[in-house]
């Protein structure tokens, strides 16, 4: 009986130890993440100037959607690289009194026709990431990241009015600096499939999350 209970303990003591020095991730590991953000301040810049101003007007904006990847250099610390693209519209229709004229040039009549014009605004930025894991478990891998790198903003503007020019308005990024500061977490169902989420300031939206991949 004594023997029984020893062989128990040891079994379970061996279990736990097992359970607890077990990690999500570890060095040499290469982590995949894809992700869709929330959250951005030109965006909703964009959106109170815009939106404001006329109830007409509609907003679609894609506040990021983004892929990184790190490799684990360590059991503690990674480096990446992050990719994001935003971007936002504002549609806004309006309308244009247009005249008819006769043969010697005299107005006939005038007919209100409706317009729509389009004012567009697209960013990439790309990022250099360091990744400091301090939490790591079987299932779960939380960290914190610094991210640098370049971003390039870019306008447009159409419009369905055959008189007005639809042009590239090109480069509006006064300084090309794409930064984060996050907290992050991963938590895997299976060996190498799991989810990802972020909340921070910078590029890739306030809150960012979806799908984490490890090789």
């Amino acid at each position: 009986m004594k023997k029984l209970l020893f062989l128990g303990l040891f079994t379970a003591s061996t279990v736990v130890s097992s359970n607890a020095n077990a990690q999500a991730v570890e060095e040499g590991n290469i982590l995949v993440d894809v992700y869709a953000g929330y959250g951005t301040i030109f965006n909703a810049l964009f959106r109170t100037a815009y939106i404001g101003v006329d109830s007409d007007s509609k907003l679609t904006a894609i506040d990021a959607i983004g892929l990184r990847a790190e490799y684990l250099v360590a059991d503690k610390f990674g480096v990446g690289l992050d990719f994001t693209y935003s971007s936002a519209k504002i549609v806004d229709p309006y309308t244009k009194t247009v005249y008819t004229y006769d043969q010697n040039g005299f107005v006939t009549g005038s007919t209100l026709t409706p317009y729509e014009q389009t004012f567009s605004s697209k960013k990439i930025g790309v990022m250099v990431s360091m990744n400091y894991h301090f939490l790591d478990n079987d299932k779960i891998d939380a960290y914190t990241n610094l991210g640098v790198g370049y971003k390039n903003r870019s306008y447009a503007y159409e419009s369905t009015n055959p008189a007005e020019v639809s042009e590239e308005l090109g480069v509006g990024t006064v300084i090309p600096l794409a930064l984060r500061v996050g907290v992050g977490m991963r938590y895997f169902f299976t060996d190498n499939i799991g989810i990802n989420m972020n909340v921070g300031l910078g590029q890739g939206g306030w809150v960012n999350g979806g799908l984490a991949l490890k090789f």
